[in-house]
């Protein structure tokens, strides 16, 4: 049920907030417990001038990626929008009505006019006592790349190669649930798969037609097997976007623990 008179659509400032930060930032301290419906608050008056410094058109893919997920869940399962309630079917409506505005080619200050007439607008509540508020960013690097391998761009990032099997291993017994291994099949054997030296050093991949890119520095390679995707700069401006599919199942080494435990590093 609509709790308002005239008909107006939900959408949380945080969906517009530009000031992200996507580096380190002190932990903060736990202060008491907060209740869900004290996380967001209405803005009743005077709601702020929205704009946004990036491309319209990854705006409105991502409201569109909204409308799908909403779209696979139960219509009157219930969100929680500090006290007040609305369920999938209220939300997914105002992602709609999102998407058009944002699909009529409105310039930033007529699409600021409409949200503040047409939405119900809540603002993260922050901190107990000072109201601060932490946004932070999923950081995506971006790397010079090449498609062709040469003397400056040696350096591979692979797709899932074929032998890379995935073992259920709960199908096996009760005392297995939850385990799986990774590994590959050679001949009747089931063997670990190749480790990072085996790909990286002796090139057990190369030759395969599994190379995507190349980068210019194996560390490259490396932070961004680490933080999951991320996007190669190619020589003529384009980006290609890539992100994790698969690990080789060998247990996780911080670059950063072993530097300082053979002595290259301070911990401080």
């Amino acid at each position: 049920m609509i709790k308002w008179v005239r008909k107006r659509y939900v959408l949380p400032l945080v969906l517009l907030a530009v000031a992200i930060t996507t580096g380190c930032y002190p932990v903060l301290k736990k202060e008491g417990q907060h209740q869900p419906q004290e996380a967001l608050k209405e803005v009743r008056f005077s709601p702020p001038e929205f704009s946004d410094d990036m491309d319209r058109d990854s705006l409105i893919l991502a409201v569109e990626k909204n409308v799908e997920y909403l779209g696979r869940l139960a219509p009157d399962s219930v969100f929680h929008y500090g006290p007040d309630d609305f369920t999938v079917r209220q939300v997914r409506e105002s992602q709609e009505v999102f998407l058009g505005l944002l699909s009529k080619g409105l310039d930033a200050s007529q699409l600021s006019r409409e949200v503040r007439k047409k939405f119900q607008v809540y603002r993260a509540a922050g901190r107990t006592g000072d109201g601060r508020v932490l946004f932070t960013g999923y950081y995506e690097p971006t790397y010079e790349a090449s498609l062709v391998h040469d003397e400056v761009f040696r350096y591979p990032l692979y797709r899932v190669p074929d032998d890379l099997i995935g073992i259920d291993l709960s199908l096996f017994g009760e005392r297995f649930k939850g385990e799986k291994i990774i590994g590959r099949v050679d001949g009747k054997k089931v063997l670990p798969y190749y480790s990072r030296r085996q790909i990286e050093v002796e090139r057990m991949l190369e030759g395969r037609g599994l190379e995507i890119g190349w980068l210019k520095d194996p560390l490259d390679v490396a932070f961004l097997h680490i933080q999951g995707s991320g996007r190669l700069r190619l020589s003529d401006g384009q980006d290609l976007p890539v992100h994790y599919r698969a690990s080789n199942g060998r247990p996780y080494r911080s670059i950063g623990r072993y530097m300082i435990e053979k002595g290259f590093l301070r911990r401080e």
